[in-house]
């Protein structure tokens, strides 16, 4: 078993030439600077000042172990979206911090085995592997440039609306990544984009941020969303519905967002198939047994997931037990040799330390007080809707840059009301107004399934972040003014009385 992937720096290329591995950023090119360079340089700043101010605690009103907390995050983050160690790194360096200075209990430290998903991320591992071993992978991608053109654009085109469409099926994103990644990459085999092309690191973004992205349009296909909806029934008596939350956020957000995700994929990772029908044609052949029983497994974990809502089994546990089935002897679809040799469980790794750091963050009262300070410093007024939505969206992504977007809805909900009266908006816009904040990805750390989606499609964190970068970009400066305006036409910003 492998827990940290192993990589080599060095590419050999003919007549004897040698280039780095990493002196590129996926898909860019070479950077006449260096972007491996820029990656040291920014991880040897925010970690020595991450280091400085975990020694020298307190600072700016913080308790001992919230500034400490505070330096350990930002050396973690800056290793993350950097990549200069391996994602697991960071994490246990959280692990041997948070215990060796008693920054919190071991049962808040170790959080993160206990996470439904981390599991769903354990389980993408081995299905991945299993996909890929068995072949099903293959004759499913086949399936799929069937119907959407043995073309790379018609591959990004069908792995978008795919995605999406597993959003109603699948309600965890990570879930949804875990299906939906070993699938792409054997399109990208399909396609003859093997790896390093732009292609390749191109289909997993489209999985990935598709998937994740165009989620937040329907309720209960995403963390944040689910945990905003059951704190404002439970602080509030506020049921937010299915229709009438899609209406708000499809239309505008949900169709924009996922022709963005297309068109900026296809900008940033240009390739072209190298391999069509009349070249190579796909032989057809009789089904494996183990492609079978993987199969019958996918079904009935798949089958398992949409009906959650009646036997009220956790999707992490159904697909850890599924992970479990594919890896026994004789029954499911790998064997031990393919177990021993193939795992890569850095994604679990990292998916535990993220939650990890995430609960730690919360317990020593660190994202309550950044929480507090923010809002502190906004300035809601009534009548002002446009400032207020934008505001909104700062203060959300203000919050989640430290607690990440799973743990923003649990801190800024019970703020709600007095964020109405604030902005004279009805208490039911500013609930749907979280969702609008959710969708800005300033690094990867905010959004752990994306995250998490890159490592298991083998992509770097230094890629994903300028895709994530230039994403924001996009929602910030088109998709959500013309939310705003789709907002204002369906009065959201209208008090009933008024």
């Amino acid at each position: 078993m492998r827990l940290i992937r192993r990589n080599s720096n060095v590419r050999h290329l003919p007549h004897g030439r040698r280039r780095s591995r990493t002196s590129r950023i996926d898909g860019f090119g070479p950077m006449k600077i260096g972007a491996a360079s820029i990656a040291n340089l920014l991880a040897l700043v925010s970690v020595a000042v991450g280091i400085v101010i975990f020694v020298a605690a307190p600072l700016w009103g913080l308790e001992p172990v919230a500034t400490r907390v505070l330096g350990l995050t930002i050396a973690a983050v800056a290793l993350w979206v950097t990549g200069v160690v391996s994602p697991a790194w960071p994490a246990f360096m959280i692990f041997v911090v948070v215990m060796i200075f008693d920054l919190a209990p071991a049962s808040v430290a170790f959080s993160g085995f206990g996470a439904g998903a981390a599991w769903l991320t354990f389980a993408g591992v081995i299905f991945g592997i299993a996909i890929h071993r068995t072949g099903l992978g293959g004759r499913l991608a086949d399936s799929m440039l069937g119907r959407f053109g043995r073309s790379y654009r018609g591959a990004v085109i069908g792995t978008v609306i795919v995605g999406f469409l597993f959003c109603f099926m699948m309600p965890s994103s990570m879930g949804r990544c875990a299906i939906l990644v070993p699938l792409v990459l054997a399109m990208a085999d399909a396609l003859g984009l093997k790896e390093g092309r732009r292609g390749r690191t191109g289909l997993v973004m489209a999985a990935v941020f598709g998937t994740v992205l165009s989620g937040y349009a329907i309720l209960p296909a995403g963390i944040p969303t689910i945990i905003m909806a059951g704190a404002a029934e439970s602080l509030y008596g506020v049921v937010i519905r299915f229709g009438p939350y899609m209406l708000v956020h499809f239309p505008a957000a949900g169709l924009l967002t996922m022709a963005a995700i297309i068109g900026l994929v296809l900008l940033l990772y240009p390739d072209v198939a190298e391999v069509t029908p009349s070249e190579k044609p796909v032989p057809s052949r009789s089904w494996s047994g183990a492609e079978r029983r993987l199969a019958g497994i996918l079904v009935l974990v798949l089958g398992l997931w949409t009906t959650d809502f009646l036997h009220g089994l956790s999707p992490a546990w159904v697909g850890l037990a599924g992970a479990i089935v594919c890896a026994m002897p004789n029954i499911g679809a790998l064997d031990s040799e393919a177990m021993a040799r193939d795992s890569d469980y850095t994604p679990w790794i990292f998916t535990v330390g993220i939650i990890s750091l995430g609960a730690v963050i919360a317990d020593c009262g660190l994202a309550g007080v950044i929480g507090e300070k923010v809002l502190a410093a906004t300035d809601f007024e009534p009548g002002a809707d446009a400032k207020n939505f934008a505001t909104m969206v700062g203060v959300f992504n203000a919050i989640a840059a430290v607690a990440t977007t799973a743990g923003v809805p649990p801190l800024l909900t019970p703020m709600a009301s007095g964020i109405a009266d604030a902005a004279g908006w009805p208490l039911l816009t500013v609930l749907m107004a979280h969702t609008a904040g959710q969708y800005v990805m300033f690094y990867p750390y905010q959004i752990p399934p994306i995250l998490t989606g890159a490592l298991l499609g083998r992509v770097s964190l230094l890629s994903t972040t300028v895709m994530g970068l230039c994403w924001t970009g996009l929602y910030l400066a088109l998709i959500a003014p013309l939310s705003f305006f789709w907002w204002r036409w369906l009065g959201m910003f209208e008090h009933a009385g008024s």
